[in-house]
């Protein structure tokens, strides 16, 4: 290994920054145990492949001496985006911060009501376990985690779609985590909202995604002036612009009247790992930049209308969908639930779904920068966009 791929030029602050990170590592695996000094003899840290622009993943494999043992670990690390755009823009959302909190402050509360509440049969959620935070307002934010990839985990690949199989467990994780932060507030007798007030605000989540969909329209538009085939579609998602498509995120991320839980907001295939044990298929939900209190559609509809292949969505929807659902209620009643107190119903879950597939839909064509160029992606938004406009959503 070698010290020359560090953040730093100096290898002094690189091997502090790491002692200090491993400090906090080692703690929390060793609570009890009294630690004597703890030292770095070598690492290597790598930038890990296909992140996007909103932080700077680096994979620190690091070599280290403690209690006159030599050890070994592989974690990763999340900073703010070296980009100076990029950079100024996370810190004015606070996708650094909110993420911070979700992994210091809102999931350990979620864990301490559930595990009070379940005792033995206690499952921790379905997140990469984290081991040392730092934040610094308008200055630095660091978020260290185990690397799942170290541990089997990896992602499906995004041509193909998830699986049957990967889907029925990524809405079992969804489950997990929507029930945890119903029972938390039922449990508290408080919003997540006024609990968490770091959670994206409806009116900035409104505000963003409306902006990224007009900014995708313009790309899918030319790209289907291109072929006189598309016409229909074009004319259809032309009304969209504007006012309509505003009123549709309003609408969509507006909080429910029965049922609210904490919605992670990009639940799509790119922000969930997968391992194979066997016949067992384990999924970990990643990337909680953009938490919001909301209603659970939002993430059911995004995954659906983002995450399958064309024959897997229209042959299997309603199985996935029954899947979520069954494991709601299984989650609810073993936190103690009584069915009397869920108000909210199947029917509820089938129309609020519809509007959950347009919100997933409107997001993918914001981003259909991604898709372009890709004949497997861009069958996707089309076969996708066709689907919603023949049972009259679009």
């Amino acid at each position: 290994m070698s010290s020359e791929s560090s953040p730093s030029r100096d290898k002094s602050y690189t091997q502090d920054w790491l002692e200090n990170i491993l400090q906090c590592y080692y703690a929390s695996q060793h609570p009890d145990a009294c630690q004597d000094e703890l030292q770095v003899i070598d690492w290597e840290i790598k930038p890990v492949e296909g992140e996007g622009y909103l932080s700077e993943m680096l994979a620190l494999d690091v070599q280290y001496n403690v209690d006159k043992k030599e050890e070994r670990v592989k974690l990763v690390a999340k900073l703010l985006p070296p980009d100076p755009y990029n950079r100024a823009f996370v810190i004015q959302t606070q996708f650094d911060l909110r993420e911070i909190r979700f992994y210091t402050e809102v999931a350990p509360a979620f864990h301490d009501v559930t595990h009070r509440l379940l005792d033995k049969d206690f499952q921790p959620l379905p997140i990469p376990k984290h081991y040392h935070a730092l934040y610094k307002e308008d200055a630095e934010s660091i978020l260290v985690m185990e690397d799942l990839r170290n541990k089997g985990y990896s992602h499906q690949n995004l041509n193909k779609g998830l699986t049957i199989r990967q889907a029925e467990v990524a809405v079992d994780c969804l489950a997990h985590i929507h029930s945890a932060s119903i029972m938390y507030q039922r449990e508290t007798k408080e919003e997540l909202c006024k609990k968490f007030p770091y959670l994206l605000r409806r009116e900035k989540a409104e505000e963003a995604f409306h902006a990224l969909f007009e900014k995708g329209l313009l790309l899918l538009l030319k790209y289907l002036d291109k072929n006189q085939e598309y016409l229909t579609i074009k004319k259809c998602l032309q009304e969209y612009s504007g006012n309509r498509s505003k009123d549709i995120f309003e609408r969509v991320l507006s909080p429910s009247d029965k049922m609210n839980t904490l919605v992670h907001c990009d639940f799509w295939s790119n922000n969930l790992m997968f391992k194979n044990e066997g016949n067992d298929t384990k999924c970990c939900v990643i990337d909680w930049q953009m938490i919001m209190q909301g209603k659970p559609t939002v993430d059911l509809g995004m995954l659906i209308t983002t995450s399958l292949n064309p024959q897997i969505r229209r042959d299997h929807e309603d199985s996935i969908v029954n899947a979520y659902w069954n494991s709601l209620l299984k989650r609810l009643r073993k936190l103690g639930m009584k069915d009397k107190d869920i108000t909210y119903t199947y029917d509820d879950l089938k129309l609020d779904l519809k509007d959950g597939k347009i919100f997933g839909a409107l997001v993918m064509i914001g981003s259909v920068d991604i898709a372009l160029g890709d004949p497997e992606r861009e069958d996707r938004v089309m076969s996708l966009i066709r689907d919603l406009i023949a049972d009259g959503s679009l």
